[in-house]
C-alpha cells in the first residue's frame, strides 16, 4: 500500500510510465521476489563453521539440486500462503495491467522460471564462496544490493540513465524479475521477449557451469572449522 501510494504520487503527471503499469510492476515484482528469496548462503556459511557441511559430501544427491529444490519448496509454500493471497487482494483493490496475448503470458511464465533458476545459481555461488571466506553475511548483502540496483527490483530500469541501463544488460540481475515483468506488462516486442529468454537461459548455463567448477575445486581441498 505504501509503495502504491508513493508511486501514484510520483507518477501523477504521467512521467515515464502509467500509474496502472507501475502498480502492476509493484505487485508482480513482490510476487516474483517471493519466489526467488532464500537464506541458503548464510545457512551454508554456518554449516561450514560448525562442520556439518561435510554431510553434503557424503550424500549421493547433487548439492546443486538439493539447494534448488530446497529453495523451491520454501518459496512455493511462501507464495501459496502469502504472495498469492496478497496479489489477489491487490488485484481487487487496484487496476492492474494483464497480458494481452497467450504468447505474452507464456513468455512471462518462462522468464519467471528462468529468473528463479538464475537467482538459485547466484545464491549457490555466493554460498560456495564461504569455503574461502568462512562467512557469507556480507556476500549476501552485496548480492541483494546488486539485485536491487541492477535488477530493477526497487526502482524499474525505465527510470535509469541510459548508461546504467546499458550496464545492467551485461549482468544477470535484470533477468531475475525485471524482464519477466516487462513481458507481463507488454512493454517489449515478441522479438525482445525471445531475446531476453535466450540471454536468461545462457546465464543459467554459465552460472551452472561456474558452480560445478567451484564445487570440484572445493571437493579436492576443503577446510572445515568443526571437523
Amino acid at each position: 500500500m505504501i509503495q502504491v501510494g508513493l508511486w501514484s504520487a510520483l507518477l501523477s503527471n504521467g512521467v515515464g510510465t502509467t500509474v496502472p503499469d507501475m502498480i502492476s510492476f509493484v505487485v508482480i515484482n513482490s510476487f516474483l521476489m517471493s519466489m526467488t528469496r532464500t537464506s541458503f548462503a548464510n545457512e551454508l556459511g554456518a554449516s561450514i563453521r560448525d562442520g556439518s557441511v561435510i554431510i553434503h559430501f557424503l550424500r549421493p544427491a547433487s548439492y546443486n539440486l538439493v539447494v534448488l529444490f530446497s529453495m523451491l519448496g520454501q518459496n512455493v509454500y511462501h507464495a501459496l500462503t502469502v504472495a498469492i493471497p496478497t496479489t489477489i487482494l491487490a488485484a481487487c483493490l487496484f487496476t492492474l495491467t494483464v497480458p494481452h496475448t497467450v504468447f505474452q503470458g507464456l513468455m512471462f511464465f518462462v522468464l519467471m522460471l528462468m529468473g528463479v533458476l538464475i537467482m538459485c545459481k547466484l545464491v549457490y555461488l555466493t554460498g560456495l564462496l564461504a569455503f574461502w571466506t568462512q562467512a557469507t553475511w556480507y556476500l549476501s548483502w552485496y548480492l541483494e544490493a546488486f539485485l536491487v540496483f541492477f535488477g530493477g527490483t526497487m526502482v524499474p530500469l525505465w527510470f535509469f540513465p541510459e548508461f546504467l541501463a546499458r550496464v545492467s544488460e551485461y549482468l544477470p540481475f535484470r533477468y531475475v524479475t525485471y524482464e519477466a515483468i516487462q513481458c507481463f506488462l507488454g512493454r517489449v516486442t515478441q522479438t525482445e521477449m525471445i531475446r531476453s529468454t535466450i540471454i536468461a537461459a545462457t546465464w543459467v548455463v554459465v552460472l551452472d557451469c561456474t558452480g560445478r567448477l567451484m564445487w570440484r575445486s572445493i571437493s579436492k581441498k576443503i577446510t572445515v572449522n568443526g571437523g
